[in-house]
């Protein structure tokens, strides 16, 4: 909570979603189900087909796939194997992209 509130103050950040159980729960929100990112797109109005899911884990990437956003993959030496619709150097290069592409 310490960590969201100083995210909130910091940034411009509209809302924090997280999932609160574990791989074992078999919940509908926990990456790479979709849940979290439709409930969001659901809360906020938000177009999840013009929408961009950023990450750096196959799970990451598969729940963006599963809600039906563009994906894009920030380069780790951990996921050389995962494919999405975009691979970047680093979070920066994500955002430059999502402007480029909107």
């Amino acid at each position: 909570n310490k960590m969201h509130n100083l995210l909130m103050e910091k940034l411009a950040i509209d809302d924090i979603i997280v999932c609160p159980h574990d791989a074992g729960d078999d919940c509908r929100c926990r990456k790479p189900k979709a849940g979290m990112l439709l409930d969001g797109a659901q809360k906020w109005n938000i177009d999840i087909k013009k929408s961009f899911l950023i990450g750096d884990t196959w799970k990451d990437i598969d729940a963006g796939k599963s809600a039906g956003c563009k994906s894009i993959l920030i380069d780790m030496p951990y996921n050389k194997d995962d494919a999405a619709d975009f691979r970047v150097d680093n979070l920066f290069s994500a955002a430059d992209l999502v402007h480029t592409l909107e």
